[in-house]
C-alpha cells in the first residue's frame, strides 16, 4: 500500500514537473518568435533609414549649394538668370518638418519600449547598442528640427503664390522625371523679374538669413552622413546576431 502511494506520489510530481516543463519550452518559443519578429522589423526601419539619410544628405547638400549660388549672385559675383534664381532660393529654405523623413522609422523601438518587451531582444550588448542608437537619433531628431525659419518666410513673402506653384511642380517633376532636363519652370517672367528687384534691394539682409540656413544644411548634411554610418554598423550589427535571415 505504501509502495503505490509512492508510486502515486511519483506519478503526480512527474505530472507537474512536465506540465512547467511544457509551459517552460511553449514559454521558450514564443519570446524566440517575437524576438525574431521584433528583429525582422528592426531590419526594415534600419533599412528604410539608410535610404532616408542618403536621400536627405544628398537634398541638404543640393540646397546649401543653392543658397551659396544665391549669395554669390547677390555679391555680384556669380549671374543667375530670374527663373534659376527663384529656384536656388526656393529650394534652399525646404527643410523637412518631421524627423522620419530624414532619419527613418523608429516605430519598432518605440513599441519595445512601450510595452515591455524590449527584453525579448535576449543579447544584451545587441539590446544596448540598439538603446544607444535610438538616443542618437532623439540628438539628431531635435538638430534636424533646429531650422532657421527666417530665410523661408522670405520667401514665401517675396514670391507670387504662382511662382511657388510652379517652382514646386518643377521640383516634383525633377525628382520623379526619368529626364529631369525635361522639367521647364512655368512661371511669369514678370513675377521672377519682380522677384530678382526686390532681392537685390535688401541684399545684405537676405545675405544674412541665408547664411544661416546654407550653415543649417551644411551641419544637417553632416550630422546624416555621420548617422548614415552609425545606422549601417547598426543594421550590419543586427544581421550579424543571427536574428534574422
Amino acid at each position: 500500500m505504501l509502495r503505490r502511494g509512492a508510486f502515486e506520489f511519483f506519478v503526480i510530481v512527474a505530472g507537474i514537473l512536465a506540465a512547467f516543463y511544457v509551459d517552460e519550452f511553449r514559454d521558450a518559443r514564443r519570446i524566440a518568435a517575437l524576438e525574431e519578429e521584433y528583429a525582422e522589423r528592426l531590419q526594415s526601419d534600419l533599412a528604410d533609414a539608410v535610404q532616408n539619410l542618403t536621400t536627405g544628405a544628398a537634398w541638404a547638400a543640393d540646397r546649401a549649394d543653392g543658397g551659396r549660388s544665391v549669395i554669390s549672385h547677390l555679391a555680384g559675383e556669380e549671374e543667375l538668370a530670374p527663373s534659376a534664381l527663384a529656384a536656388a532660393a526656393y529650394g534652399a529654405g525646404l527643410v523637412p518638418i518631421a524627423r522620419e523623413r530624414r532619419l527613418g522609422r523608429r516605430t519598432t523601438f518605440d513599441e519595445l519600449v512601450s510595452t515591455g518587451n524590449l527584453g525579448t531582444i535576449q543579447d544584451t550588448e545587441l539590446r544596448d547598442r540598439l538603446a544607444r542608437y535610438y538616443e542618437e537619433y532623439a540628438r539628431i531628431g531635435g538638430r534636424v528640427e533646429d531650422w532657421p525659419a527666417d530665410w523661408r518666410e522670405s520667401v514665401g513673402s517675396m514670391l507670387h503664390p504662382d511662382v511657388i506653384l510652379a517652382l514646386e511642380a518643377d521640383r516634383v517633376c525633377r525628382l520623379e522625371s526619368a529626364t529631369p532636363s525635361e522639367c521647364v519652370l512655368s512661371a511669369s517672367h514678370l513675377d521672377l523679374a519682380r522677384f530678382s528687384q526686390r532681392l537685390a534691394e535688401q541684399h545684405l539682409r537676405f545675405a544674412g538669413e541665408l547664411n544661416r540656413i546654407v550653415q543649417y544644411q551644411d551641419r544637417q548634411r553632416d550630422d546624416l552622413l555621420g548617422f548614415l554610418t552609425m545606422t549601417e554598423t547598426m543594421l550590419a550589427d543586427l544581421r550579424e546576431s543571427g536574428l534574422v535571415r
